[in-house]
Formats: C-alpha cells, structure tokens, sequence
C-alpha cells in the first residue's frame, strides 16, 4: 500500500478530533512525560526508565547543596530528577527579576550538571490562579522559566539540551484557596533526564 499523505493528515485530524472532544487536550500531563499522556489516554504506560547510577549521584548532590536555599529534589515515578523551587524565593517579588539567593542556587544546579553524564532538561514555569489575569500569571510564568534557562546557559549549560514551558495556573499542586497554597503553586521546577 502506497503511502497517501492526505490520508495521513486526515488520520491526525481525526486523533486529534477525539483528544479535543473527550477533554483530554485541556488536562496537563500528570508525570510530564510521554507516559502520563499514556495513561491519561487509557493506553498501558511503558515501564519507566531505569533510574541510573549516575542519575543516583546526581540527585544525591543536588539534594545536599540545595536543601538550605528550599529547593525540593525529587525522584518521581517515571524516574525523571525535579527540582523545586517556590518562586517567592527564586524571584523578587511579582517579577522575573531573580532574588538575592538565585545566583548561588543556579551556580549549583549548573556545577551538578556539568560534572555529570550528558543529560536533557526541561525548565517549567508555574504561577498561581489569584487573580483574574491569567494571561499576566501565565506571561510572568515564561519570563522566570526563560530565566532560568538563560541563567544556566550563562553558566556553561548547552541551550539545545534545555527546553522552556510556561504552565502559568494550569498545574497547580495544591488549593489556591489560601495565601500558602498560592505561594506554593507559585514555583520553578526543572525536569532531568539521561
């Protein structure tokens, strides 16, 4: 059978058709990776992705110089490495003007990464849902995720291995119903895989 690219197109249409109509295109992906989208489409999810040695070492290191300046480091199920920082502490207030704290912080994260095995990155922006502008959250979101990339570009990273995601409100990890669950859903999160 001859490859038709109009019945290709019209496939894709369709799939996407049926994404948009079932709501699951407005659901942002649980794990952040091609495996949640999986199970949030009913399909089995692959087995993850062996969690390495190096990948080990790594999150070892990171927790250990991060702990004090709030940076949450974690392993999560698709064994992909997620830092965590509030962004009250990352940036200067209502800004993406980074605080007293970030330059030490991102020093950090930059010489962990540089002293390791090649690596992917993907540098999430978060903002909470406390006002009625949702494009200014969402907007605020970009500039601090492209801030962070910058900031670890400027410290030797590879900006190719590093991707940017402006999420603004639409993952919160908690309420938003009170002033700490705001600031907590108010945060930078950066995503490493080998």
């Amino acid at each position: 059978m001859l490859h038709d690219p109009m019945t290709t197109d019209r496939l894709w249409r369709v799939v996407l058709a049926a994404i948009v109509l079932t709501g699951c295109a407005g659901k942002p992906l649980q794990s952040g990776g091609m495996q949640g989208a999986a199970a949030q489409l009913g399909a089995p999810a692959a087995q993850p992705k062996a969690w390495s040695e190096a990948m080990e070492q790594r999150r070892a290191r990171l927790a250990d110089s991060l702990a004090s300046a709030g940076v949450e480091v974690l392993r999560n199920p698709d064994n992909v490495l997620l830092l965590r920082w509030p962004a009250d502490r990352a940036f200067a207030g209502n800004t993406a003007t980074p605080s007293e704290a970030a330059a030490a912080v991102w020093d950090r994260v930059a010489a962990a990464l540089l002293a390791g095995p090649p690596w992917r990155a993907r540098v999430q922006g978060h903002s909470d849902a406390s006002t009625a502008d949702n494009d200014g959250a969402a907007a605020l979101a970009a500039q601090r995720a492209l801030r962070l990339r910058d900031a670890l570009v400027q410290r030797g990273l590879p900006a190719a291995a590093i991707e940017v995601e402006a999420w603004g409100a639409r993952a919160p990890l908690v309420a938003n119903d009170t002033p700490e669950g705001r600031a907590q859903n108010r945060r930078i999160e950066l995503w490493l895989t080998d």
